[in-house]
């Protein structure tokens, strides 16, 4: 009682929804993908170009494109719809024509029999999020936002290239939405596993001068200046929406049922109940055990 085929469908076969068709195949988050696009070639295209590539990668992923009738059986559905910002709108002020696209969406996930996670890209991620679980009427637990996870990339990024030391030594979080109102919680920000505020006492003519506002803008503009740049943003958040999600889903089942053998199992209220029923496999979540982890599940979007 596994997961057997890590089924993923991607709703737009765009900039990002290609991006991120990649990252699973190359990660190896996902045995079979599955992308759905009003343009109905564009994701047969996509799904052509990315069957090809997996002929240069050490990984077995079959890559088609399909209808709402395919997600019957996948455990994750990633929603990369919606327009792109232009000139300059914000994201929120592409909320009306986001909404537009999603009513359709919405409307075929109903009808599709798809009873697994939602991970939301499009934009304005936060209230579309909110806007697909509001009318689609499900559990919050079961529809995610990729939020700040790109922000925060974006945020070590400058933090990096303002210190001279590898991104990748610092651990610091954008928090609250994936917009103009975001913010850093500095107190949390570490390099090299030392905080930063440690590091700004102990070192005051160097990191002790540290604009800390010109960095949280940074961070905040990185998406903008990629944007005016390229006139698209595809890298960043097709790497990050398959790693900070589909991985944590897909890991977390796996979790639970190796705990099952041994009588250790999630709560009722675990959203990987929900990757079981689409499975159409029960899971008897009720050891007080597993109870205390639950607050280690993915957060509410």
């Amino acid at each position: 009682m596994s997961i057997s085929n890590r089924k993923v469908v991607i709703v737009g076969a765009g900039h990002v929804g290609s991006h991120v068709g990649y990252a699973l195949i190359s990660q190896s988050l996902a045995d079979e993908i599955v992308y759905i696009d009003s343009d109905h070639a564009k994701a047969v295209a996509q799904a052509f170009d990315l069957t090809d590539a997996t002929n240069y990668l050490p990984v077995r992923t079959k890559v088609t494109a399909g209808d709402y009738s395919d997600a019957k059986d996948a455990q994750i559905m990633i929603i990369s719809a919606g327009p792109l910002p232009t000139g300059n709108q914000t994201r929120m002020d592409t909320l009306g024509q986001t909404i537009a696209i999603l009513k359709d969406v919405t409307k075929s996930i109903k009808e599709s029999g798809f009873d697994g996670i939602i991970v939301n890209i499009s934009n304005p991620a936060d209230v579309i999020t909110h806007y697909i679980q509001h009318t689609l009427n499900w559990a919050p637990e079961r529809i995610f936002s990729t939020s700040t996870t790109l922000d925060s990339a974006r945020l070590r990024r400058a933090i990096a290239q303002e210190i001279g030391i590898d991104q990748k030594s610092i651990t610091a979080y954008a928090l609250g939405e994936h917009g103009e109102s975001q913010m850093v919680a500095w107190s949390a920000v570490t390099i090299a596993g030392k905080p930063l505020s440690q590091w700004r006492e102990e070192y005051p003519d160097t990191f002790g001068k540290l604009d800390l506002d010109a960095l949280a803008d940074a961070g905040r503009e990185g998406g903008w200046t990629i944007l005016r740049g390229k006139q698209c943003t595809e890298f960043g958040i097709g790497a990050s929406a398959p790693s900070s999600t589909t991985r944590t889903v897909f890991f977390r089942f796996l979790f639970c049922w190796t705990a099952n053998t041994v009588s250790t199992m999630c709560t009722p209220a675990c959203p990987l109940s929900w990757v079981a029923t689409a499975s159409q496999r029960s899971l008897s979540c009720t050891s007080p055990r597993r109870s205390r982890r639950s607050s280690t599940h993915p957060a509410r979007p």
